[in-house]
């Protein structure tokens, strides 16, 4: 709102009238008055765009909220508006962006808007936590392969104890050590084998993260 604005339109007080978390309220309000809050003044129509395109993101509607969040990211650079009150609301906007486009499963994208953010924001803690989560659910061909070793293994093992109670112990018991034997060194490589996939893949995202941090890092304070 500009200083020397004193008078405020009707939709407006409306809806200021919301509490700031009643996040559902601020949805149906916007929906419902889509059309007049089209027509207000650009600070009114942004103040209530914004707290909308928020809200869709705290209500869980991820799709929603990435078709308003591009809109609101470019009316932000386009009028040089990054700052409301104490508020980054570009970075703030980037990151649920980034998030949203995790939630919905299109994970490079969102490892693209946070890798965007850590540059501009090395040391943002969030961004670096949701970004590791997109390097993990990116997980390279090794992981899949020690998990597909891993249930191939299990079937192999439950194999072996159907031929071990049915045939085995009833008519072979000569054979039953060793089944029990295999089907044990067997449970015990497919649990190390799936605990291997999945430690690479967390050290694997640790250090891809750090690594990109530490390099934005770098460069802001090259920069300056």
């Amino acid at each position: 709102m500009t200083p020397y604005q004193t008078y405020h339109s009707a939709a407006y007080r409306r809806f200021k009238a919301i509490p700031p978390n009643a996040f559902r309220e601020i949805v149906r309000y916007y929906e419902e008055n889509e059309t007049a809050v089209g027509q207000l003044d650009f600070e009114e129509y942004f103040e209530i765009t914004l707290a909308y395109t928020e809200a869709l993101f705290e209500c869980g509607k991820y799709r929603e909220h990435l078709v308003m969040a591009d809109p609101v990211l470019e009316t932000v650079i386009r009028q040089n508006i990054f700052l409301v009150g104490d508020r980054d609301i570009f970075r703030d906007t980037l990151l649920r962006k980034g998030a949203s486009l995790y939630h919905v499963g299109s994970y490079r994208r969102a490892e693209a808007v946070l890798g965007e953010l850590i540059r501009i924001e090395p040391h943002n803690k969030a961004c670096g936590l949701l970004l590791k989560r997109c390097c993990r659910k990116l997980c390279p061909g090794l992981v899949n392969i020690t998990r597909a070793i891993s249930v191939f293994l299990a079937l192999v093992i439950i194999l072996l104890l159907s031929v071990e109670f049915l045939f085995a112990r009833p008519f072979y018991p000569i054979y039953v050590p060793l089944l029990s034997a295999t089907s044990n060194t067997l449970l015990i490589s497919g649990a190390l084998i799936l605990a291997g996939g999945e430690a690479y893949r967390y050290i694997r995202s640790e250090l891809l993260v750090r690594k990109a941090i530490k390099l934005a890092a770098r460069k802001k304070e090259d920069a300056l």
